[in-house]
């Protein structure tokens, strides 16, 4: 079965192209996301505005937004240092084996971090969130090796006289790491999956929703990275969450997928006082926000079908008021998705769920 999928990205003013913004001290709305809010070096941006990421030094940025996804429109490939959250701390020790690892942010291609399987306050129940998913996509998941984490850190953390309470939040164990990543990514079918890009919110629109950014399908999907280790002793197996997925969108072409024209739509916004910037992009339905959530996300069809029906009309505003771009391409490459999209999702779209409830298929 083909899956589609929701991707987070920053606000970005250059076009998510591999650099830093033209002007990072304006753009507060890349700074809703958690980790760029609290790693960002807006003096140090502000310093080198509009500089490609590749060609400033490591050491000088942490260049959180690289994989939050603001580079995913880059025509280079880019590298940061990645470093386990739990690996610098004696009260974690059990993590202490794991090195910094290099991670290779690659062309044109989105880190897909699906957050949700791997919160554990969706998976604690039997009847929890992640636990759904395993029936549904009958990927492996034993819950036994995240008691035995919880248990030995518990342990390392008496030992070295830590009284907070360390429970662990996130799934960890190796093994579980990467029946979760391949349960989701054998849906993403290269040439057929699409994935939808969107922001939780930009500088010109008031309203709450989620903004979609752009649209194109899955070219390649890479195999996640374990996390090196400098000995035996501790975790033995642990992943970097990123799922390197190469997409078909490209800035001179819109034959396979297309970013809004934002600059476009900004400039008749500042010309034409009757314009109505909110019909000419798209919100994503309220019903449909946690499917736009936790930066990586499998989308229901009808998520998928509800969607393209709002970009078509929000292009066709565009259109009518006389905004530049590739219609007749866009609409005839939209007609196909939404045909195929339909097909996908069949007549009785809730037959299959409920059939497995029953036991009657797997």
């Amino acid at each position: 079965m083909v899956s589609h999928i929701s991707c987070r990205v920053p606000w970005h003013d250059n076009g998510w192209n591999g650099t830093i913004c033209n002007k990072p001290d304006k753009n507060q709305s890349c700074r809703r996301c958690k980790a760029i809010h609290e790693d960002i070096d807006v003096i140090f941006e502000c310093d080198n505005a509009g500089m490609r990421f590749d060609e400033i030094k490591k050491e000088y940025i942490k260049r959180p937004c690289i994989r939050e996804g603001a580079a995913f429109m880059s025509n280079k490939n880019l590298s940061v240092m990645v470093s386990h959250p739990y690996s610098k701390s004696s009260v974690w020790e059990y993590f202490c084996s794991l090195e910094d690892t290099n991670e290779e942010i690659l062309a044109y291609s989105y880190p897909f971090v699906p957050f949700r399987w791997l919160r554990k306050k969706f998976s604690d129940t039997e009847e929890g969130y992640l636990y759904e998913k395993v029936k549904r996509y009958g990927f492996d998941f034993d819950s036994s090796n995240e008691k035995d984490i919880e248990r030995i850190v518990d342990e390392c953390a008496q030992k070295n006289g830590d009284k907070s309470n360390n429970r662990l939040n996130w799934i960890n164990d190796g093994k579980n790491q990467k029946g979760i990543f391949d349960g989701i990514n054998k849906g993403f079918i290269p040439n057929e999956s699409l994935m939808f890009f969107y922001s939780k919110q930009v500088p010109f629109i008031e309203k709450n929703n989620r903004i979609l950014i752009g649209i194109g399908h899955v070219k390649k999907v890479n195999e996640p990275i374990q996390y090196k280790r400098n000995n035996n002793k501790g975790i033995k197996e642990a992943y970097l969450w990123e799922t390197m997925i190469e997409h078909s969108i490209r800035h001179n072409s819109v034959d396979d997928g297309f970013l809004f024209p934002f600059d476009k739509i900004l400039k008749k916004q500042k010309e034409d006082s009757k314009f109505d910037i909110n019909q000419a992009v798209v919100l994503i339905d309220d019903d449909y926000f946690n499917e736009f959530s936790y930066k990586g996300e499998v989308l229901s069809d009808d998520a998928v079908i509800d969607t393209l029906y709002k970009i078509k009309r929000a292009l066709e505003y565009c259109e009518k008021n006389k905004i530049d771009f590739e219609y007749r391409i866009v609409f005839n490459w939209i007609d196909k998705e939404i045909e195929k999209a339909w097909k996908n999702r069949g007549e009785f779209p809730g037959l299959g769920s409920l059939l497995c409830a029953y036991g009657i298929i797997g």
